[in-house]
């Protein structure tokens, strides 16, 4: 019985990962700009996607003000950064999963 529970539990989760399709965008920060109603816009330079759309995410929690300080110190330094979002933003505005900076 156990075992069935385990490997339902293991089914799920590889189900639950293979849903949604994300990209990966590295780059430099090309646009940054705060917005209301506490939405933070911006646009990587030399990354995978193309458009006029800017990836998205809200200032109202602490993760969205943790990217927004990455993303301004990522700014002012030059650093590339990586977004994950579930598709490039070429058409319209895409809410990102998250951004991190590699150190590697």
């Amino acid at each position: 019985m156990k075992i069935v529970n385990l490997l339902t539990i293991i089914l799920l989760m590889v189900l639950s990962f293979g849903v949604s399709a994300t990209i990966k965008a590295g780059g430099t920060v090309e646009v940054l700009y705060p917005s209301n109603p506490g939405l933070v816009y911006f646009r990587l330079k030399d990354d995978i996607c193309s458009g006029s759309s800017y990836f998205k995410f809200s200032l109202t929690t602490e993760e969205g003000r943790a990217w927004f300080a990455l993303l301004l110190a990522a700014a002012n330094t030059s650093k590339p950064v990586i977004v994950a979002a579930p598709e490039c933003p070429t058409t319209s505005d895409i809410n990102i999963f998250y951004v991190y900076q590699s150190f590697i």
